[in-house]
């Protein structure tokens, strides 16, 4: 009896489903009693996830990432995932998440306490052609890892380069790009949609696909093997003045960088500047705001 409940773990994801940002990670051994939680919590604006909700008006859903996991798999799994991506409600959980209490103290790259990478193997990662798994038993760290240096999640502040090498599909064990038996587009597609500044949707009725499709090619987690191309326009940042150009714009670049240099919580530096918590951390993970140098 014991070992079926010790399997019963799994890992899960809540997502902006406007933005298709992640904002939590979670992991419970009843995903469905966990979920029933979140929308109390979001009703009557308890916790970080239902206050940030509720507060920001995000229409949310969840996905099951990991099944019949053991309380250690899911806890080990669940780490990773924060580590690699803090999404910001795990974020400003402080006090309750076992693994980061950094809400006044987000490091980047080599500057993390824990970081087994510096900015020369970043850089080395970016441009190996060999299966993620290759790469992430050389450097003794997780797959996730890797595939996270590659795609640009992580490491943000090491611009692409001409050289670099996306994550092979075969590492998911998928055809890769217009050699996939289903594929709807082709290389000269999706060469097209990287450069359209359109909403995601839009784009997604252009080609009789869904949003989180147009964002996964836009964030090259799929179609990886066509590089970067400097005319590239990332997801959600189609049709919308930049900066100080935004009509009524609170902040300038002098103060986002100095949002970026302050240890205050983000509530603290959101209540200062008169923005949302969400703002803030979209600015210290250089999702806003990302031309201006520090």
């Amino acid at each position: 009896m014991s070992e079926t409940l010790d399997t019963n773990y799994v890992v899960y994801q809540i997502v902006d489903s406007e933005t298709c940002d992640v904002i939590y990670y979670g992991r419970s051994g009843d995903i469905d009693e966990r979920i029933s939680k979140h929308k109390s919590d979001i009703k009557l604006l308890k916790s970080a996830v239902g206050r940030y909700i509720t507060e920001n008006k995000i229409t949310w859903n969840y996905k099951v990432l990991h099944t019949g996991l053991s309380k250690a798999e899911s806890e080990t799994i669940e780490a990773n995932l924060i580590l690699e991506y803090q999404p910001i409600c795990n974020v400003v959980l402080k006090g309750k998440s076992t693994y980061l209490a950094i809400d006044n103290d987000i490091h980047r790259g080599e500057d993390h306490n824990n970081s087994k990478l510096n900015d020369s193997k970043g850089k080395a990662i970016r441009k190996d052609n060999r299966t993620s798994q290759v790469i992430a038993d050389q450097y003794e760290v997780s797959v996730v890892t890797i595939r996270s240096v590659k795609h640009y999640h992580t490491w943000t502040h090491i611009p692409p380069h001409p050289d670099d090498i996306p994550v092979e599909e075969l590492d998911i064990g998928m055809s890769s790009g217009e050699g996939h038996r289903n594929s709807k587009f082709d290389d000269t597609k999706i060469g097209a949609i990287r450069k359209d500044n359109n909403p995601l949707q839009v784009i997604a009725d252009q080609y009789d696909t869904v949003a989180a499709v147009i964002y996964r090619i836009k964030c090259y987690e799929s179609w990886s093997h066509i590089p970067p191309h400097p005319d590239d326009i990332p997801p959600n940042s189609g049709h919308k003045a930049k900066g100080t150009d935004v009509h009524g714009a609170i902040l300038n670049e002098d103060k986002v960088r100095a949002i970026r240099k302050d240890t205050r919580t983000l509530k603290l530096i959101a209540d200062h500047y008169v923005v949302s918590q969400s703002c803030i951390w979209r600015i210290k993970k250089r999702l806003n705001w990302a031309w201006v140098e520090d």
